[in-house]
Parts: C-alpha cells; sequence; structure tokens
C-alpha cells in the first residue's frame, strides 16, 4: 500500500509539470542592423543549412568545445529542449566574412518550436558591448 501511495504522491507533485508546453529552440540568427535596429542587408549568419546565408555555430564553451551544430553547413540546424526555469548559455560562432566599418550594431534572433517566420526573441545592440534592446 505504501508503494501505491508514493506512487499516487509523485504522480500528483509531477502534474503541475506536464501543464507546461515543452520549449524547443529551434533557429538563431545574427545579422547587422543600422542603429534602429532595422536589418541593413550587410551580413546573416543562421542556423540554417543549404541556404545564401553564412552558419551560425552554437557551443557549449567559449573555445567552440562541445558543438551544438555543424561542422557542415548540412549539420548547421538545432533542436535544443529547453524546460521552464532553467536558464541556458550558448556561445556562438559565425562562419564567412563579419562586421566590416559600416557595421556597427548586430542583432539577434531566436526562433523557437519550428517556427521560422516569426522570431520569439529578438534583440540588437552595439557590436562589443553587453547592452542590448528589444527589437519591436
Amino acid at each position: 500500500m505504501m508503494y501505491r501511495l508514493c506512487f499516487v504522491l509523485s504522480l500528483c507533485l509531477l502534474a503541475p509539470l506536464s501543464l507546461y508546453p515543452q520549449t524547443t529552440l529551434t533557429g538563431a540568427m545574427l545579422f547587422s542592423t543600422a542603429s534602429t535596429g532595422a536589418w541593413n542587408n550587410y551580413a546573416e549568419y543562421n542556423t540554417v543549412g543549404g541556404d545564401n546565408w553564412w552558419d551560425l555555430w552554437l557551443a557549449l564553451n567559449p573555445d567552440a568545445t562541445s558543438p551544438i551544430n555543424g561542422p557542415s553547413d548540412a549539420e548547421a540546424g538545432i533542436s535544443l529542449s529547453l524546460q521552464a526555469g532553467q536558464s541556458y548559455k550558448y556561445y556562438f560562432f559565425a562562419s564567412g566574412p563579419c562586421c566590416t566599418a559600416s557595421e556597427s550594431f548586430t542583432a539577434l534572433n531566436l526562433f523557437f518550436n519550428g517556427n521560422t517566420s516569426t522570431p520569439g526573441i529578438s534583440v540588437f545592440g552595439a557590436l562589443n558591448s553587453p547592452a542590448f534592446r528589444v527589437v519591436s
């Protein structure tokens, strides 16, 4: 009887967690912007293979060890399960040319649950600055 009670109690305690839908980070795009956050058509890097843009790589370490995606264009895609209440830290690395003198602002779009047209998070800021603003 005690075994059943523990099992039922465990189910009751876990039930609220199941009410939160699973979120998956399925895309990222890094691109240059104007000072307003508007795309300026200079550079774009993303986690989509087989397109016309440079690839964006994610890793768990700042020295690019423990990569999340890559190293080939065909392996550029990501699908990272995220849990509510957890924090995550990924480092971004881009292939191809970067940062001309006319590129002083950059933006990051994050896409979730397979939605490739509307980012769930979009921010921008000055290059080499920790400050950023939300893109409306």
